[in-house]
């Protein structure tokens, strides 16, 4: 009887920590691309160690504790878009919407190749 107790007792507990958090999730589009999904950019938590990348259809899910956050969208090449006050409730999905990335413009400055006389 005392296992049983012990066991219903874990149980429990690891199901109240479960209704702890919630979900963040949405779409991260590439504007260059007539707002195709972008695979593989990252999402992460400002201040925080949370991150994620975008799945082949630009969507990623994050499991957080309650609360209001701001979220960085990023990926190689392109601007990075910040979202804030997302507010999060115990046990509940908050949906973002769709988030665009655009390609940052490169500018490059002249390079001039001389030939090096050999002695």
């Amino acid at each position: 009887m005392k296992k049983f107790t012990i066991l219903l007792f874990l149980l429990i507990t690891g199901f109240n920590q479960a209704q702890e958090k919630g979900i963040i999730e949405g779409i991260v589009l590439d504007t260059q691309q007539n707002n195709e999904a972008l695979a593989f950019a990252t999402v992460s938590l400002k201040k925080a160690a949370i991150n994620t990348s975008t799945n082949i259809d630009g969507a990623y899910v994050l499991e957080v504790k309650p609360g209001i956050y701001t979220l960085t969208f990023s990926f190689p090449g392109y601007e990075k878009v910040e979202t804030s006050n997302i507010i999060v409730k115990a046990g509940k999905v908050t949906s973002i919407k769709k988030i665009a990335l655009t390609q940052k413009e490169l500018v490059l400055s002249e390079v001039a190749v001389t030939p090096k006389k050999e002695k």
